[in-house]
């Protein structure tokens, strides 16, 4: 599977996959009392399935079933080279395309109907409208891209060791794009205040585990790194017969082991918050959950012309509704 077909085509495998991981994470969902941060976590671990196996699939089988380092290497440098144009091109390239011609529409449709009316109407539209008429920014694939090119550098770290500078480059032309992104195709983010980055930093930790296992299989089976520095345990005809030493079997196994401790090691030392600060921030988690659930629980739903509007205040409160 080429790297030009699977990543530079339309983006439909993305949209089916984020249209199946929606649809299974908002099965279990049941009234009020489901959390919606609770739906966004399942939502992210099911794209985040979907859009690993898609990625990671073809470098697995060149690695490990073909055990050709070699074409692993040009497979990361080509994929890294044209998913970082692919990138710039979708997220503002085309949608500035796309908002231009949606605007020439929108402005002869105007003019049409200005004329019709016999040169009466309104004189165009404002700043705040035009906003309006923008996308929403949503940082959801920015994320997802972020954590999939981290298993790209981690998973194959001994094959291509140069990926994390490789990947340093395109993420500076990426800063770029986003930053004409969000200035002129997208409306103002909102930015709540959060204390991380929530089931990410989950997805990432599996990917620097994993990592052990697959660079640990690829120096000692897929290719000859290890020939040099311990002629003792390979032996050429056992190789050409697909037959491996039991003492390059041990050492991956020590490897494998003694990372995993180290890992543990440095997770049990590192110094952790104290415990009255664990208590006070659940505390605050807890409190803002009951709010919510109030909030959800006291707010009425008052059936309008243009849809289902949902006060913003209890009842027997004050304010307008919020749409």
């Amino acid at each position: 599977m080429s790297t030009w077909t699977r990543r530079d085509g339309p983006r439909l495998p993305e949209i089916s996959t984020g249209c199946t991981s929606i649809r299974l994470s908002a099965a279990p969902l049941h009234g009020p009392w489901c959390e919606q941060e609770a739906h966004d976590n399942s939502l992210i671990v099911k794209r985040f399935l979907f859009e690993a196996f898609d990625c990671y699939i073809a470098l697995f089988y060149i690695a490990f079933e073909l055990r050709d380092v070699d074409r692993l290497r040009v497979e990361l440098v080509s994929l890294f080279s044209t998913d970082a144009f692919r990138r710039v091109f979708t997220e503002a390239v085309l949608p500035l395309l796309m908002q231009r011609l949606s605007r020439r529409r929108h402005a002869a449709a105007s003019a049409a109907a200005k004329k019709e009316d016999g040169g009466a109407g309104g004189g165009g539209t404002d700043g705040g409208s035009g906003d309006l008429e923008l996308d929403e920014h949503e940082d959801f694939d920015d994320y997802l891209e972020m954590v999939i090119q981290f298993g790209y550098i981690t998973l194959f770290a001994s094959a291509f060791p140069l990926a994390s500078a490789l990947a340093l480059a395109c993420n500076g032309v990426e800063l770029y794009s986003d930053l004409f992104k969000v200035s002129y195709l997208c409306r103002r983010p909102r930015r709540p205040r959060v204390s991380g980055i929530g089931t990410w930093l989950g997805l990432l930790y599996v990917l620097v585990v994993a990592s052990i296992f697959t660079n640990a299989v690829l120096i000692a089976f897929a290719s000859d790194q290890l020939a040099p520095l311990l002629p003792q345990l390979f032996d050429a005809r056992q190789r050409q017969v697909g037959q491996w030493p039991s003492g390059i079997v041990l050492l991956l196994v020590a490897v494998e082991h003694g990372l995993l401790l180290l890992l543990l090691a440095t997770e049990v030392t590192l110094p952790r918050p104290p415990r009255w600060v664990r208590l006070t921030l659940a505390r605050r988690e807890h409190e803002a959950l009951l709010a919510k659930r109030r909030l959800l629980l006291e707010a009425p739903v008052v059936a309008t012309p243009l849809g289902d509007v949902i006060e913003a205040t209890p009842v027997g409160g004050g304010g307008g509704s919020k749409r």
